[in-house]
């Protein structure tokens, strides 16, 4: 990481904008990539150059098109960030919303530089950030903007370059041989403040979109200048869902090469999604079409099986997730297995050396280190103690139609197959419940407990209750 910056710097979000190509009703910025507004990712780059390069840096977000939701999103999740927030009466372009800022930002003069965002690239990045701050400040330009080479241009401003500097032509507004241009504007600039607010007042609407654009504050004969980017995909702006898609393919690779060089290994990263959130210690493994979501930790030495779905997970060293589980909100200690086809949900505390095993459900519940779920069971609002065994089809019968009720089960405990237990109850250590009982009754330490109707059998009776087909009747006759 380079030296911090001396001078006073405000950073720019444009997020007003109604994004009508992506044909949704969500707020453009809030639009989901990974489970994250795309405009998440952007604040994040901005905060990281607060924290890191300079400390009382100013970051602005200019909102317009549903302003209440976006200004309601950003006080609910970024209230302790001391976030600036501009109003856009009317989208009336990039010039506009920038001349909004400027007009209700009071101090604005007092910062040398102004980085402009856009609130739909989300893979911006700090690197992005320093390297056009490093061209205006060296060179003491009045403007940069960050530039990048595309096969498709389509739809972005070009760059033009002549004798004495550079200027940007908007899509609309190009003819046959500008459009020809694949170098183009990615929406990402830095200005010297005095400069930009003495432009912002001039530009006009003169164009065919009758609006003001940003991009006119770049003209040759001006003291501007670009900064070329390499793998420009990271910095292209997301119009539809396509593009969208794409975007969160990209952010989904660079988290799964940068656990990669960590030392994480992947079966298939083309089939492996794992939010930018996760971390996974150097040593586990991870099995093609596996989802890991939220503020999961997985530590050294784990496998997580194919098809399995993990979301706010803790795993402890040497964790066995089988394949097809599903787990949120739970928390799995050292040398457990999980699965095939198990699911946890939140409240879920596996200890060490347990198994959970095929079509087991565990809610709000301790599994003690040793113990064994295995088959087909539901476990709920209950305790399970040390070394206790649970057989086939156990169910904790924990909801009474209005509220919950714990199940304990003690140490060293075996309960028998198709056992159900009416909570609340409590079954002490070293107890053996018969399979087929309903436990509805306290069971103290060392206790055998049983409770079943009581079997009774007719001899030659089973020809009155065995049904045979009407075709079969008549065979011999």
């Amino acid at each position: 990481m380079s030296k911090e910056i001396a001078d006073k710097i405000c950073l720019v979000i444009l997020a007003a904008g109604q994004g009508t190509r992506m044909k949704v009703s969500t707020p453009k910025p809030l639009i989901p990539i990974m489970n994250r507004p795309m405009l998440d990712y952007v604040l994040d780059t901005c905060l990281d150059f607060r924290r890191h390069k300079v400390k009382n840096a100013l970051i602005s977000l200019v909102v317009g098109h549903q302003s209440e939701v976006m200004k309601a999103y950003v006080d609910q999740h970024y209230h302790s960030e001391n976030l600036h927030i501009t109003m856009q009466q009317k989208q009336l372009g990039t010039a506009d919303a920038v001349k909004s800022f400027l007009a209700q930002c009071p101090d604005v003069m007092s910062y040398k530089y102004i980085f402009i965002l856009s609130g739909d690239v989300p893979m911006v990045s700090l690197e992005h950030l320093e390297k056009i701050y490093s061209e205006i400040s060296s060179r003491h330009l009045k403007a940069v903007v960050a530039t990048v080479i595309t096969e498709n241009p389509t739809g972005y401003g070009r760059i033009q370059l002549h004798s004495t500097g550079l200027s940007i032509v908007e899509e609309k507004d190009a003819d046959a041989e500008v459009k020809k241009i694949t170098s183009i504007n990615t929406g990402l600039y830095v200005f010297e403040t005095k400069y930009l607010k003495d432009c912002i007042e001039k530009i006009s609407n003169n164009n065919k979109s009758h609006e003001f654009y940003l991009t006119d504050t770049f003209q040759s004969g001006r003291e501007v200048g670009a900064v070329h980017f390499d793998h420009g995909e990271d910095l292209l702006g997301i119009n539809t869902l396509e593009q969208l898609e794409q975007t969160s393919k990209r952010i989904n690779r660079r988290n799964l090469l940068k656990l990669s060089a960590q030392g994480v290994r992947f079966w298939d990263f083309a089939s492996t999604f794992i939010e930018p959130s996760v971390a996974i210690a150097s040593g586990s493994v991870i099995y093609p079409n596996v989802i890991i979501e939220g503020q999961t930790k997985i530590a050294a030495g784990c496998s997580v099986g194919p098809f399995c779905h993990l979301k706010n997970v803790e795993l402890a060293e040497d964790v066995q997730v089988k394949s097809h589980s599903m787990l949120e909100g739970c928390k799995i200690a050292s040398r457990a297995e999980v699965g095939p086809f198990a699911r946890l949900r939140p409240g879920a505390d596996i200890g060490s050396k347990a198994k959970v095993g095929n079509f087991v459900e565990i809610k709000k519940s301790t599994i003690g280190p040793g113990a064994k779920v295995s088959h087909l069971s539901y476990v709920g609002d209950a305790i399970v103690g040390d070394n206790t065994n649970i057989g086939c089809g156990f169910i904790t019968c924990n909801y009474d139609g209005v509220e919950k009720h714990v199940t304990k089960i003690g140490k060293n405990c075996f309960i028998g197959s198709d056992t159900q237990t009416i909570a609340p109850v409590e079954i002490g250590d070293n107890c053996f419940v018969a399979s087929g009982s309903t436990i509805n009754t306290p069971m103290p330490d060392g206790s055998f407990g049983i409770s079943r109707g009581r079997q009774t059998t007719h001899l030659n009776m089973a020809k009155r209750f065995l049904k045979v087909k009407d075709k079969d009747k008549h065979k011999d006759a």
